[in-house]
């Protein structure tokens, strides 16, 4: 029989859940201009405020619970996000993050606490996560709307059409490479949840969630959102094998998002509202291409094949599809690498390339303790700027002269900040999530889209405490599993 302290510390948790998922994605602070400070403030506020009273609830208590692996790793992880505060010379960056980004040490233990108190205090109320997908879907409908020159919650008035935030700056959530971050953790909850509900009206609601939001990922107009999609979809092909079912669910939502792609496209033109769209990642053109009618095709007639064959038959037609879509995928990267290799050197080297580059620079110049536990907490830029290499590109325009916080790539901007340790105690975080929660879907989802996003990414307040969030929800589906195996 639950204690009054378990069932208060469960409710706790369900409207901090709800705020994550559902208030913090929609919140704008009113405009454009700062939204990812307003975002931030609310976050670190809320977080605090509900972490001060788990803290006082839980208390020693949380000791009694036991420990898996998963636990050790992220609580090393903030270990050495102490210790490299603690040994930074920029201390106050090294706690409270550089301006304008906040990922210090102070943000880093918050989305420990998201994880512990996720993993120990989630009563499975189904309530807190259908609020955050609904959250998902009208943060999709906003940025498709947006796609078709349609501004609903008005936060594009001040700019006018060729400025670079009218076509960069989507939905409630910031410009597209904050969009992308958070889809790489929250769309893997609809598609997780579409793929294996039983009931149909759930698996409806679901399919028209995931369906959108894989539709505005390729449309929004940075090219990881291809990779993203693409990675989300072959992690769900990998889990249909041996499920007939879930393989037609997802034959279904491919040639769906195909559709959607070439609609878009067709809306644009008939809207006249090309200017909506980014024009540095071709978005507009990928979607006019007239292949997706051609792909839409291809896999409605094997979804109706699907259906009419033998187990032989379609195991075949399984493997057809999934070497057919790998060929595709190494000839469309070959093809983009090969696009990369022909612009010209300056092009490529003003923009991630130079940062890594430097980025490699300042680690080749760090001292052996710097090494070993870093610059501190998200003082990438301090470090850099101290040792006499500025991340500055040598860009023109809107971001020149702009000093970047982080390398856009987040295990060098780890290595940077948290050192050796830091990095491997992050990494241990990864490996061992993906070993424990190798079964469920949702989490293999969110820790290979966010992975693969955060190769050319980093953190920020829209997709690190939900990536910590997931990892709760599935370490408490564990932790239960477990406890009824016991008893």
């Amino acid at each position: 029989m639950k204690s009054t302290r378990d069932e208060l510390l469960g409710v706790l948790c369900n409207l901090y859940i709800v705020f994550l998922l559902a208030v913090l994605p929609l919140y704008t602070g009113g405009s454009y201009f700062g939204i990812g400070d307003a975002k931030y403030r609310l976050f670190r506020d809320v977080s605090l405020l509900v972490l001060v009273i788990w803290l006082v609830l839980e208390g020693i208590f949380v000791l009694r619970k036991g420990f898996s692996v998963v636990d050790v790793c992220v609580l090393s992880y903030g270990g050495t996000v102490v210790l490299s505060a603690l040994c930074s010379s920029f201390s106050q960056v090294a706690w409270w993050g550089y301006r304008d980004w906040y990922m210090g040490a102070v943000s880093q233990l918050m989305f420990v606490g998201i994880y512990f108190v996720v993993s120990r205090s989630y009563d499975r109320n189904v309530l807190p996560v259908y609020l955050g997908e609904a959250a998902f879907l009208a943060v999709v409908c906003i940025g498709l709307l947006n796609r078709l020159g349609v501004d609903p919650v008005r936060l594009l008035l001040p700019f006018h059409p060729l400025d670079w935030e009218y076509s960069h700056m989507l939905s409630t959530i910031g410009n597209i490479n904050w969009l992308c971050g958070y889809f790489s953790v929250m769309l893997a909850l609809p598609m997780a949840g579409y793929l294996y509900s039983n009931r149909k009206w759930k698996q409806g609601i679901l399919f028209v969630i995931s369906a959108l939001g894989l539709t505005l990922l390729c449309i929004q107009g940075s090219d990881s959102g291809w990779v993203l999609a693409g990675t989300g979809m072959g992690i769900c092909l990998l889990f249909c094998k041996g499920k007939p079912e879930r393989f037609r669910k997802l034959l279904l939502l491919g040639m769906s998002v195909c559709l959607l792609i070439r609609l878009m496209g067709w809306g644009i033109t008939a809207l006249g509202t090309q200017a909506a769209t980014p024009i540095d990642g071709d978005a507009y053109k990928k979607m006019l291409w007239n292949g997706w009618w051609l792909l839409a095709a291809v896999l409605g007639i094997a979804l109706l094949l699907h259906g009419y064959l033998s187990g032989r038959a379609r195991k075949m037609v399984a493997r057809f599809l999934v070497v057919s879509a790998g060929m595709t995928a190494v000839l469309l990267i070959g093809l983009y690498l090969l696009q990369w290799a022909g612009r010209e050197a300056s092009s490529w080297d003003s923009g991630r390339a130079l940062l890594w580059r430097k980025s490699i620079e300042g680690l080749g110049q760090a001292k052996p303790l710097q090494l070993l536990v870093g610059a501190g907490p998200d003082c990438f830029a301090e470090y850099l700027c101290e040792i006499g290499i500025p991340p500055v590109l040598d860009t023109e325009g809107r971001w020149t002269g702009a000093i970047y916080a982080n390398a856009h790539n987040e295990w060098l901007t780890q290595l940077l900040n948290l050192g050796v340790l830091g990095a491997a105690a992050y990494l241990a975080v990864f490996v061992s999530a993906l070993k424990r929660y190798r079964g469920m879907l949702l989490g293999v989802l969110a820790l290979g889209m966010y992975l693969v996003h955060s190769l050319v990414s980093f953190q920020q307040v829209m997709n690190a405490p939900l990536l910590f969030l997931v990892l709760g929800l599935c370490e408490n589906q564990c932790r239960r599993a477990e406890l009824i195996k016991q008893e």
